[in-house]
């Protein structure tokens, strides 16, 4: 039966299983990602663009069966990357925070950006070697010279890629 709800439903009680109800949720979730990375193979790319935003976070934490929500200490970075041409959202990611150890070896937040950034698109089937261009707001995080992060990426896959940077972040 095409509607997950009645698969989810019991049909004499319409009592619902939470477990049921998250394998349905992820099973729905799974299908949505293979149908984006199968189009994302089909159509081929040719570029992405991507904007972060620092927001602070919640965690669910557990007092005897309860569960509540606690507000984490800092912020997280969470960016979202849509394909180009057709501008359609394609994935987000959540870099994770840096080491004390990486930072010794002078790992940048940039480098962390890039990373989870060239992740994601072979996660999600973007063919690396047809990207033209990346798109990005003006912080010198993202178009630094020499350790911005479409820089790093452009280091990354050994060639040079057009920058498309919004006019709406320059004077």
């Amino acid at each position: 039966s095409g509607d997950w709800s009645s698969d989810v439903c019991s049909s004499d009680l319409r009592l619902i299983d939470r477990s049921k109800l998250q394998r349905a949720v992820d099973k729905l979730i799974d299908k949505v990602r293979k149908e984006r990375k199968s189009r994302a193979e089909r159509e081929g790319i040719s570029g992405i663009c991507f904007d972060g935003r620092k927001d602070e976070c919640f965690t669910l934490k557990d007092n005897n069966g309860q569960k509540y929500r606690v507000k984490k200490k800092g912020r997280e970075n969470h960016i979202v990357v849509t394909s180009e041409p057709s501008g359609e959202y394609l994935f987000h990611v959540t870099p994770e925070e840096i080491s004390a150890e990486q930072k010794a070896q002078k790992y940048s937040p940039s480098e962390n950006i890039c990373d989870c950034l060239l992740k994601g698109c072979h996660e999600y089937g973007v063919n690396e070697n047809n990207l033209m261009f990346l798109g990005a707001d003006s912080t010198p995080e993202n178009t630094g010279h020499k350790a911005g992060v479409i820089t790093l990426i452009e280091k990354k896959l050994k060639r040079r890629l057009i920058w498309c940077i919004c006019d709406l972040h320059t004077n």
